[in-house]
This record gives structure tokens, sequence and C-alpha cells, in this order.
């Protein structure tokens, strides 16, 4: 096994995969660094506002932040991941593009700037 081995790692890879494809992938996917600037809230508290009953794949929520200087956002999550208290809602610079992050997952890989 390489030196730097992480079988945690190497189970979210295959579960991903799995999740993905419908099978577990031959080899590790390829790994990448982040080094981009984003802009973060944290999630306090998260409302259900609507889901379509017809489908349930319409979901609306309400978005509360941590840092309470922020109001509250309402947000179709069709197509995206559905957040969890303590993740964040992360908008990139540059294309503005809207996601939310695990807590861990952004905390590892973000500093905060301050200026």
């Amino acid at each position: 096994m390489p030196e730097n081995y992480d079988p945690d790692l190497s189970e979210y890879n295959a579960m991903c995969a799995k999740e993905m494809f419908g099978h577990l992938a031959a080899k590790e996917m390829p790994r990448y660094q982040s080094h981009k600037e984003v802009h973060a809230l944290k999630i306090a508290h998260i409302e259900h506002l609507r889901t379509d009953t017809t489908t349930d794949e319409n979901p609306i929520v309400k978005i509360h932040f941590v840092d309470t200087g922020f109001l509250p956002i309402e947000i179709n999550l069709r197509g995206k991941p559905t957040p969890d208290v303590g993740w964040y809602y992360v908008v990139y610079d540059g294309d503005g593009y809207k996601s939310f992050s695990p807590a861990k997952a952004f905390e590892e890989g973000y500093t905060l700037i301050t200026k």
C-alpha cells in the first residue's frame, strides 16, 4: 500500500463512485487542492417550506445563518445536495456558483480572510 494510504478516504471514494456510477471504481479518483476564494456563511437553522408532493423533487428551504447580520435566504434545492445545520452556504467568486459544503470539508479546505 502507498505510504500515505488513508482507508477512510479510499472508502469515501468507493462510496462516491458507487453513488455516481452504481458500482465501485477500479481505482482512486484524481485528487485536487483548492485555491479559490469564496464567500461563505455557516448554517444555523433550516426551515423546510415546501416540497412538491407529486414528485418530492422540488424542496424549498429557508436557511438561517450563524452570523445573524445576514438575513435568511430561500432556496430551491432541486439538483443540489440537502444541507444540514453546521454546513456552509458557499458562493464562488467569479461565476457566483452557489453550493453547500459539510463543515469538516470546508473548515479543512478554507481559512477565513481578514483584512
